[in-house]
């Protein structure tokens, strides 16, 4: 399952304010921060692998609390890029809050793998989080459970990163000469994994802080973040 090629996607915007995305640092409460719905597909010789799938078919009522803004929809993105949802083989969702799988139903012909400490932290959650998980987005999915980090090649591998949610995962993608890490919400802006400040939302910030450290610890690394709206583009392979 060689890469071949590695796509950032977008389902759209939504704000939210700073100190939930970046702990302990007053400076930030009370600021607001456009967020980057984002998802990336990986095409291999074998496979194509998107990591999370966006918002999904929001409320109303969310589109009004988080001022959420989106001209095309991740699928729209998809097809953009040359691929229809049920040509999408596996899809890899870091956690399970609303805006990482929110069209998890669209990829019908799919293998979704999640962390089974997630997937039951999902189904009851302290009531600081429930507001992230909506259940109608996950609930029908019939997932393959992991416990820990997953080899799935030798170029793609799942590594456990608890903190944000008991259950995190993030994906490191060999490309080229470069490591691929899609972060999901370890590293939801630039600030979270370079100053090693973590999230503002957190169940273990410090289990936050050592899957930071063991991101910053994989060498030639290229990071992808959840939300930043100043992400850089990939580097060629």
């Amino acid at each position: 399952m060689a890469v071949k090629e590695c796509i950032l996607l977008s389902d759209g915007t939504f704000v939210l304010d700073m100190g939930l995305l970046v702990w302990m640092k007053s400076q930030y409460y009370g600021k607001k921060y456009t967020c980057v719905a984002r998802s990336m597909l990986v095409v291999t010789d074998e496979d194509l692998v998107l990591l999370d799938t966006g918002c999904g078919d929001v409320s109303e009522t969310v589109k009004k609390e988080y001022k959420f803004q989106r001209r095309v929809t991740l699928i729209d993105d998809l097809k953009k890029a040359g691929h229809r949802p049920e040509e999408i083989t596996i899809v890899i969702n870091t956690h399970l809050h609303f805006d990482h799988c929110g069209w998890n139903k669209t990829f019908k012909k799919a293998r979704f793998i999640v962390q089974r400490s997630e997937l039951e932290y999902a189904h009851d959650p302290h009531k600081f989080q429930k507001g992230g998980y909506h259940k109608p987005f996950f609930d029908a999915t019939k997932f393959e459970l992991i416990d820990g980090d997953h080899k799935m090649t030798e170029d793609i591998k799942i590594l456990s990163t608890p903190g944000h949610t008991p259950g995190h995962q993030s994906v490191e993608i060999r490309w080229g000469k470069k490591n691929i890490l899609f972060c999901g919400d370890t590293g939801a802006v630039a600030e979270n994994i370079l100053k090693r400040n973590v999230i503002g939302i957190t169940t273990d910030p410090i289990e936050c802080l050592r899957s930071i450290d063991q991101l910053r610890g994989i060498p030639d690394a290229f990071y992808v973040y959840a939300h930043d709206n100043e992400q850089p583009p990939l580097p060629r392979a």
